[in-house]
């Protein structure tokens, strides 16, 4: 199997996203065929991925911006600024859909986000 690595654009920014490893041989991987093949004296086993996009069925997502432009996605690594993903490979089309109907009617109906410092806001 070849490297398998994905184009995820907003990775580098991304708390929930850990595509922008190299999917080939993961450290769980090496970490899992360690123990089965060592501890447990089991013979070595190949590695047999599954879909390496759109997976995340479900998401949890912060929105934040203002009701003329809301942010939906998820916070960037280590803050409370949220990443939009537009274009993410994990998450499954669904939600990407959702994401846009959601801010859309956000816009539409002047819904205005959470806002952290203040506590005010109708959707979080």
């Amino acid at each position: 199997m070849g490297a398998a690595v994905l184009d995820c654009r907003h990775s580098l920014h991304c708390s929930g996203c850990s595509l922008h490893q190299d999917l080939a041989t993961p450290p769980q991987y090496q970490q899992g065929r360690l123990f089965f093949c060592n501890t447990l004296g089991l013979p070595d086993f190949p590695l047999v991925a599954g879909h390496l996009r759109y997976w995340r069925c479900r998401a949890k997502l912060a929105v934040r911006g203002t009701a003329a432009a809301p942010l939906i996605g998820l916070f960037r690594q280590g803050s409370h600024q949220v990443e939009p993903l537009p274009h993410c490979v994990a998450h499954h089309p669904s939600i990407q859909r959702a994401v846009a109907v959601i801010r859309q009617a956000m816009i539409k109906l002047r819904v205005p986000p959470y806002q952290e410092a203040s506590g005010q806001g109708l959707l979080r």
